[in-house]
Parts: structure tokens; C-alpha cells; sequence
């Protein structure tokens, strides 16, 4: 096993439990999983074998929760969708499955938009405190987990655009400074962003009566307003409804209406989503060429692995519903990570035409996981990869490289990463435009959803994030997230200066 300094100081602050060692990890987690895999029939042997030699080659790592908890019987998975409901002991049953979903390192994705909206009358009497302040709740309760747990609590908090609150929730971190537990978004639909198109309006429905309409407002407003706010502090993101719904089979009587905190898995209230992902810069020739025979066997057991690990799950008693919707739709999420570097390897700019090519060759041959898991709903995912690209010492997800030289902020410390090569091409070297590009050519193939984060450098403008919307949209994204460089106190990624060297601590001009 060849783990880097920063993947051995990971892996042993956030994954070793049970006086574990970083070396011991691995071989846990694949002769739990193995033993749940469909197929092994008595003898999980071989499984366990092929799964132990992917991760220890760094060639496939599953999501967090299952390294961190594989073989002691309780939650392999990350991602989850619950619903709100609007009563009081439907709002608070529902936070405290997120603190065990939490607990656990799970994360959750919330669509509030069935919340009455402040000021709308209570059975009992008086006025409800609206949505925001709900979402304070479920956001302190966030924080108040993430100081104990072994991974930050993430939430994605969604409303719909024609909720009477739209506006506020828009602005709520912008200005207000608050839900920094949160990523937010807009769930928007194509006839909104035809009537953005056109410059129509649109009615903001009360959620006591929907036929009653509280504000009447253009398209156009509520679009600009979601881009400056983004602009100004990267929240909110539009999901497009009627694409997170091209895949359901059950739309229209049941429609998705909320994703995982990353948006790359969209889900149906109490169902959950096994993300692993394949490390493509180990997937090239000595020559540099794509190694399409290890890709494939990558592809294979990769999904075999997500089968088991799915089967493994003991979701915590009080999620109890996720049984039931687990029996009723079977969700896998292969994904990729090392895309930037394999890039580099291959002597390709990340922002050309050879590239998009090289996604649809990935990801035709990506779509065989179906083949492997017929009964799944869905079987690919493109996820951050946020801490396992560190484990596995390779570029995040399908995202560029950062900078040359970059630090990686988490709850587990600081990370430096450094790159070059005459093919680098940073995240800020690219235009809005190819982000979405490539972000839009990855989603042609996967059934589920693609993270991507369009990073802006400080100096881009209002008018950027808007097109990035709108290409976004018309590409056949299934959502967007722009981000612009320190337009935050506090962000993941940092850009080191050149002329700065650093020893441990100790830093020098």
C-alpha cells in the first residue's frame, strides 16, 4: 500500500477507530463488503481480493461513512434525503434523523418548500415563524453534531421558486450571515427560465392554499437576485426539476424534489445513495494512453462494491423509513476522481475539444455498470471527492486543478497539494463557459447527477454566474453551483503564492 503523508494523516484522524491502524483500514472494509456482495455465493474470498487490491492501489475508494464504519455493523452510506412536513412534530421528528444521519457521517438534503410561509395561520392559533426559521434550527442542530463527529454534518437546504419566502431565503447567507451549515438552492422548473427567457412573471403560491397567490414578481428578479447572492457568497445553486426528473421512473405521480448536499445524487424523501468512485489517473498505459481493460474491470467491481456495500447498511433505528424506501428503488453512484490529473498525464488541456472527447469515451463505457447492477434505478454519480481524492493523492471529482500550489481547508486539518506541468490549467484559468461544458458532457452519461462547482476568480462579475445559470440550463445540467474566489472569509481551497515556502509550521518569504 503506497498512502502519501497527507493520506496517513487522514486517514488516522478521521477513519482509524478501535486503535486501528492507517494499514488496517482497508482490509476491514473489504471483507465486510465482500461478504454482502450479490453473488458470493458462500465464498467471498475472491471478492474480498479484488476489492482489497483496488483500495489499496488507490484505484477505487468507496465514500466516507464506509470507510469509517464497515464491519461494526451500522451505516456505509452518505447520502439521504428526508422530508419536512408542516407541523411541528413532523419538522422536529425529521431533525432528529438528521442528528443520527449526522452522527454517523451521513449527510442530508431538505426540500422546505411544504412549509407554511411566516405570517400564514396556525390551527391553534397566531402565525407561523416561517421557513427561515426552521432552517436555523436544523443549521445550529448541524453544528452542535459536527463538534463530536468524525465528518462535518452537511445539509442542503432547497425551496421551491414560487414559495412566498423565496426572496429571504435567497438572501438569508448573503446578508444575514447565517445556515453556514447549509448549501442552499433553488428548485426552478423550464417554464421558469423560459419566462427568465422572456421576462415574464411568476406568482408566489401560499403553502396554505395554493391557489391563492401572495406576490406576484418578475422571473427575471428572482434569477438575478439568486446570481448576485451567489456572487457575493456561492449560495444559492439552481437544480432544474424537470431534469433531476428526466430519470424517475415514477414522474409524474411522484417527483424528486430534493437532492444530497452536494447535488449529486437527486432522491426520493428517506432514500439514501452508495457513492464510490474510480481514481482515473491510475487508469493510463506507460504510454499515457486511457487503459480501457482496467478501466472496465474498474467499472465492474466497482459497482459489485457499491451492491454490497449497499446490502451491508444498517441505517440507525430512528431512520427506520429508509428500510422501506431502500426495498422500493436500489441507487447506485459510481463515480470518477483524478480526471484533472489524468489530463495532465495525457498531455490535454482541460478546456478543449479533446477532452470532451475523452468523457464520451469514459463515459460510454461507464454506462456497462447498469449491466452489473440490473436492478439499480440508477447507477452512476459524479461526487466532490473531497477527502478521498486526498487519500488516494489525485484531483478531486471531475474538477481542474485548483492552482499549482493550494491548501485543502477540512475538519481534519490543513492539506498541501501542488501540481505542474505545461498542460496544468487552474480552476481559474478556465472560463464559465468550459465549466459548464465539461460539467454538462459528464451529465450526457450519468443517471444520476454531476458536482461541479464553476470556480470564478474575485475579479468576475455578476453577468458571469447569470450566463453560467443559463448555459447551465440549456446544456441539460442538472444543477449548478458557482463559486468566486475569497468572496468568503473562510473557503476550502486557498491558493499558496509562489515566492511563499513553507516547512511544516514555519512559513518564508
Amino acid at each position: 500500500m503506497k498512502l502519501s503523508n497527507n493520506a496517513v494523516s487522514l486517514l488516522r484522524r478521521k477513519y482509524c477507530s478501535h486503535n486501528e491502524e492507517p494499514n488496517e483500514i482497508f482490509p476491514r472494509v473489504a471483507k465486510e463488503i465482500a461478504k454482502h456482495t450479490p453473488g458470493c455465493n458462500g465464498d467471498a474470498s475472491d471478492f474480498e481480493k479484488k476489492y482489497l487490491e483496488m483500495m489499496s492501489e488507490l484505484d477505487f475508494l468507496p465514500n466516507s461513512p464506509c470507510i469509517r464504519n464497515a464491519g461494526y455493523g451500522n451505516m456505509n452510506k452518505a447520502c439521504f434525503v428526508l422530508p419536512i412536513e408542516d407541523s411541528v412534530s413532523g419538522i422536529y421528528r425529521t431533525l432528529w434523523q438528521s442528528a443520527m444521519i449526522f452522527k454517523y457521517g451521513g449527510g442530508c438534503g431538505y426540500n422546505f418548500s411544504d412549509l407554511r410561509e411566516r405570517g400564514a395561520e396556525l390551527n391553534a392559533g397566531g402565525t407561523s415563524s416561517g421557513v427561515l426559521s426552521f432552517m436555523n434550527l436544523y443549521d445550529a442542530s448541524t453544528d452542535a453534531i459536527k463538534q463530536g463527529g468524525f465528518r462535518r454534518g452537511a445539509s442542503m437546504g432547497i425551496l421551491d421558486y414560487d414559495h412566498p419566502e423565496i426572496i429571504d431565503f435567497i438572501r438569508i447567507k448573503a446578508r444575514y450571515n447565517k445556515m453556514t451549515n447549509f448549501n442552499l438552492s433553488v428548485l426552478v422548473t423550464d417554464d421558469f427560465m423560459k419566462r427568465v427567457e422572456s421576462d415574464d412573471v411568476v406568482h408566489l403560491k401560499s403553502r396554505l392554499d395554493r391557489r391563492r397567490t401572495t406576490q406576484t414578481i418578475k422571473a427575471r428578479d428572482i434569477f438575478w437576485l439568486a446570481a448576485i447572492n451567489a456572487w457575493d457568497g456561492g449560495c444559492p445553486g439552481l437544480i432544474f426539476y424537470d431534469r433531476i426528473n428526466k430519470n424517475n421512473p415514477l414522474f409524474p405521480k411522484e417527483a424528486i424534489r430534493a437532492t444530497n448536499p452536494c447535488g449529486e445524487v437527486p432522491l426520493f424523501p428517506y432514500e439514501s445513495c452508495c457513492l464510490g468512485s474510480i481514481n482515473l489517473s491510475h487508469c493510463l498505459t506507460s504510454d499515457n494512453e486511457i487503459d480501457f481493460d482496467k478501466f472496465d474491470y474498474l467499472v465492474e467491481y466497482g459497482t459489485s462494491f457499491l451492491m454490497g456495500m449497499n446490502k451491508a447498511t444498517r441505517y440507525p433505528p430512528e431512520v427506520s423509513e429508509c428500510y422501506t424506501q431502500q426495498n422500493r428503488f436500489f441507487r447506485l453512484g459510481l463515480g470518477v476522481m483524478g480526471f484533472g490529473d489524468m489530463l495532465i498525464k495525457m498531455g490535454l488541456l482541460y478546456d478543449s475539444g479533446e477532452t470532451l472527447n475523452i468523457i464520451d469515451k469514459l463515459g460510454r463505457r461507464m454506462q456497462k455498470s447498469a449491466k452489473y447492477a440490473p436492478l439499480s434505478v440508477a447507477t452512476l454519480s459524479i461526487a466532490p471527492t473531497g477527502s478521498i481524492s486526498i487519500i488516494a493523492d489525485c484531483s478531486s471529482g471531475i474538477e481542474p486543478i485548483y492552482a499549482e500550489g493550494y491548501e485543502r481547508h477540512t475538519t481534519a486539518g490543513v492539506f498541501k497539494e501542488s501540481r505542474g506541468s505545461d498542460f496544468l490549467r487552474t480552476a481559474h484559468d478556465i472560463t464559465p463557459e468550459w465549466h459548464i461544458k465539461i460539467l454538462a458532457r459528464w451529465q450526457k452519461w450519468v443517471d444520476n447527477g454531476v458536482s461541479k462547482t464553476v470556480n470564478l476568480p474575485y475579479y468576475a462579475s455578476q453577468s458571469d454566474v447569470a450566463d453560467a445559470y443559463r448555459l447551465a440550463w440549456k446544456l441539460g445540467c442538472k444543477g449548478v453551483t458557482v463559486y468566486r474566489d475569497n468572496s468568503k472569509d473562510h473557503q476550502v481551497y486557498n491558493i499558496v503564492p509562489k515566492n511563499i515556502s513553507c516547512d511544516g509550521e514555519t512559513c518564508s518569504l
